[in-house]
């Protein structure tokens, strides 16, 4: 996984709870790096899981919340650091269709070596979009707080649902958006 995750996770922590919390979840995650993070330095997926696993116990924050928590930090730094991939669309049901077909390729090509989900759609309704979020990180909870983020900004209403979950055995999940005329 790309640095830039560990990087944001740390600042998401030191923000929110202080620079001690994220060295006491350091200390008791031990990650393989020592938690010295680069950006652009790729680190083993295991070591993020150690990381959110100490924070959530630490935290007194379920994992899924945690996860859906960050994906809300990390599109601050998307929107701040890469505004073009969200000022190209003027309403959330084309941002969301264009995360794998647009936004991932780059990102891709930004961060050689990315490894980013996969996301097939169903578009048959502007005012109802079906995700399918496949990846072998099984971080979906991300995907659903980077969505509720993109909502916020976007001026969007909607309803999120997750009926189905890599979590509870299924290949894939599903993220039901529906948009209201917000």
């Amino acid at each position: 996984m790309k640095g830039v995750v560990f990087t944001n996770l740390a600042e998401m922590v030191e923000e929110n709870y202080g620079l001690a919390t994220w060295q006491n979840i350091l200390d008791a995650a031990q990650p393989a790096s020592g938690g010295i993070y680069v950006a652009t330095a790729q680190y083993d997926d295991d070591e993020l899981v150690g990381l959110v696993v100490a924070a959530s116990e630490l935290l007194n924050v379920p994992v899924p919340e945690l996860i859906r928590l960050f994906g809300h930090y990390l599109w601050t730094f998307f929107k701040k650091n890469y505004p073009k991939f969200i000022s190209d669309h003027d309403n959330l049901f084309d941002f969301l269709v264009s995360v794998d077909s647009v936004i991932h390729i780059e990102v891709n090509k930004l961060y050689p070596n990315a490894s980013t989900p996969d996301f097939d759609y169903n578009v048959d309704d502007r005012n109802q979009l079906i995700m399918y979020y496949r990846s072998p990180r099984k971080l979906c909870h991300l995907s659903v707080g980077l969505i509720e983020a993109a909502a916020e900004h976007f001026g969007t209403d909607m309803t999120l649902e997750h009926p189905v979950c890599m979590h509870e055995g299924s290949d894939h999940c599903e993220l039901r958006v529906s948009m209201g005329n917000g």
